[in-house]
């Protein structure tokens, strides 16, 4: 089994997005920080941040899990006010 880089879990997560908020709600994407997670459930930690819509001033902090085997875990949403990476 060929085992996911970062760079495919990053797009795993905005493809996520994508699909759950349509185009125009994961407007100006961000990666805070993407790190290994070796605990349990071995894969990806994606922190990342973007606006849900064009009107929105404050973008949306999203902590997530991606698996080995490339799908999605855990989606946490942070405080508007957090800071992904930070949580």
């Amino acid at each position: 089994m060929r085992i996911m880089d970062a760079r495919e879990a990053t797009r795993t997560v905005k493809d996520y997005f994508r699909e759950v908020h349509g185009d125009h709600g994961c407007i100006a994407f961000q990666v805070a920080t993407v790190e290994r997670s070796e605990d349990n459930e071995p894969g990806w930690v994606v922190n990342c941040s973007f606006y849900l819509s064009i009107h929105d001033i404050i973008q949306a902090n999203y902590t997530v899990r991606v698996r080995e085997d490339g799908s999605i875990g855990s989606v946490v949403r942070l405080d508007s006010g957090a800071i992904p990476g930070d949580a």
